[in-house]
């Protein structure tokens, strides 16, 4: 949810529809709904083990944030080309 404030990601039209591939997306807080549809969106967040789970109530590992914070670096260095 920082991340995706941060990067001011536009959340989808239709946040559930995104994430309803995701089995365990009804987990997800009310409130950060809308931020997770558009990191997924955006490629900043993706399910795992198999692609279809969040796990969006459990601790970060420093991996995964490593690996969110590289996916923020692009997504911004891409923004920054296009301008």
């Amino acid at each position: 949810v920082v991340l995706a404030k941060a990067l001011n990601l536009k959340p989808p039209s239709e946040p559930s529809k995104t994430l309803q591939q995701y089995t365990d997306s009804n987990k997800i807080p009310d409130y950060a709904i809308a931020n997770v549809a558009a990191a997924v969106k955006a490629g900043l967040v993706t399910g795992y083990p198999q692609g279809n789970l969040l796990n969006p109530n459990k601790p970060a590992t420093r991996a995964e944030l490593a690996a969110m914070l590289h996916q923020a670096r692009v997504i911004s260095r891409n923004r920054a080309s296009r301008q």
